[in-house]
């Protein structure tokens, strides 16, 4: 019997690999026949037009704004289910901000506040995909008066942004993008005073030249609608060594810290041993430059990204090295890979601190503070949602959602 089993081994191995295909196939069709369904409902898309921006404010010739010693900001919601933000805000506005303004998450102080903070995130009674199904809001104010201004408050690309957002609610938008009523980039710069130039004068600037490694990157997200791991999967392809960390690779680094400030400096060290940092954010949405960006300049890295907007007057000029500047990948990888060789042209990459320094903008509640004591016309945004969509990457809905799924499956197959 046992010899009958031996011999029908090729038999049985071949069955089940026809099955785990089929399985394959089946799921495919599934995904493909829902995706057909729900391109009816495809997501709006919206060309990036900067020019025409305005079509989605209507602005108001009446003057509301009321002259006040100190103003008013209430938080509404929550920040990702945390009271944080407003503790946050306390701590902007009492330490570091030149201009009076209180905070405060007493919802019964609504007839007293000049400004309503709102997170989209939490403005939603059901989040994700029950969100686009369920159309709700949480409990808003019932009270409104026409000198008090509702702010759009999102660090959040749009494809973290469920829902469809309501028009004629919120007055200003808070956001990374440029164009939002105040501009909340992850990252500033700004230029030396003659004095602070002076002193680099002499600096050489040998960084990064004596670093053995070559690039390195910390993804957690593995579903991204970016589709990083393609992107690094050809980069490497063709000689960029790389190494992945994170969910999406090696795995996490620095676990033996619980404390917060270890495990953050202990991560800023290992990262800082690369003299590339892949800094290619989880999608291509205007203006979305985070963290990972920034921190890699403060190690005196060069960042690799991916975008699809212009920067240069959000970032140091020739701080970095853009993907999408170039042909293909594969030229993208040659040139960096020429750049680790050549110490003269990697240095070129640092002569911005001759002129730049990271950092000295205002914190964001201080941000908020400054602009209610600016005179400026009331407006409302008439198509919060047309505003959102103007955009370099697609809002995140159910079909956009399943195909980004679908993609890193096939992906981790080898089918696609």
């Amino acid at each position: 019997m046992i010899r009958d089993i031996a011999l029908n081994c090729p038999t049985l191995f071949r069955s089940r690999k026809l099955w785990r295909i089929r399985r394959i196939l089946i799921f495919v069709f599934i995904v493909a026949l829902l995706l057909f369904v729900l391109s009816s409902h495809d997501e709006k898309s919206f060309a990036f037009d900067v020019t025409s921006g305005n079509r989605f404010i209507t602005v108001f010739s009446d003057d509301v704004w009321r002259n006040k010693t100190t103003k008013k900001i209430l938080v509404w919601t929550t920040f990702f289910d945390s009271w944080e933000w407003y503790d946050d805000g306390n701590s902007c506005l009492n330490n570091s901000c030149p201009f009076k303004c209180e905070v405060t998450n007493d919802k019964f102080k609504i007839t007293e506040s000049d400004a309503v903070l709102f997170h989209p995130n939490d403005v939603w009674k059901y989040k994700g995909i029950p969100s686009y199904l369920y159309q709700s809001y949480v409990d808003m104010p019932r009270y409104r008066s026409r000198d008090q201004v509702w702010i759009w408050y999102s660090m959040e690309p749009p494809i973290f942004l469920w829902g469809e957002s309501k028009p004629n609610i919120f007055n200003w938008t808070m956001s990374f993008r440029r164009d939002s009523t105040i501009k909340m980039p992850y990252g500033t710069m700004r230029e030396m005073t003659d004095e602070e130039k002076q002193k680099l004068f002499h600096e050489s600037f040998e960084f990064g030249t004596n670093r053995k490694k070559m690039a390195v990157t910390l993804i957690s997200n593995c579903y991204d609608q970016a589709h990083r791991y393609r992107l690094i999967n050809e980069l490497q392809k063709h000689g960029l060594e790389t190494e992945v960390l994170g969910k999406c690779g090696l795995g996490k680094i620095c676990t033996e810290f619980e404390n917060a400030h270890l495990n953050y400096n202990c991560m800023q060290d290992h990262l800082g041993r690369y003299k590339f940092y892949i800094a290619i954010e989880n999608s291509f949405c205007r203006d979305y430059i985070t963290e990972k960006f920034w921190l890699s300049l403060s190690r005196n890295q060069v960042p690799i990204v991916a975008w699809k907007f212009p920067a240069v007057d959000i970032v140091p000029p020739r701080s970095y090295i853009n993907i999408f500047d170039f042909p293909s990948l594969k030229s993208a990888a040659e040139y960096i890979v020429s750049v680790s060789k050549n110490d003269t042209l990697y240095k070129s990459y640092f002569v911005w601190k001759r002129r730049y320094k990271i950092g000295g903008d205002l914190c964001n509640f201080c941000k908020v503070c400054k602009e209610l004591h600016t005179k400026r016309p009331a407006q409302v945004y008439n198509d919060l949602e047309g505003w959102l969509r103007q955009d370099t990457c697609k809002k995140t809905g159910l079909k956009t959602l399943i195909s980004t799924i679908l993609s890193r499956m096939l992906y981790d197959l080898g089918l696609g």
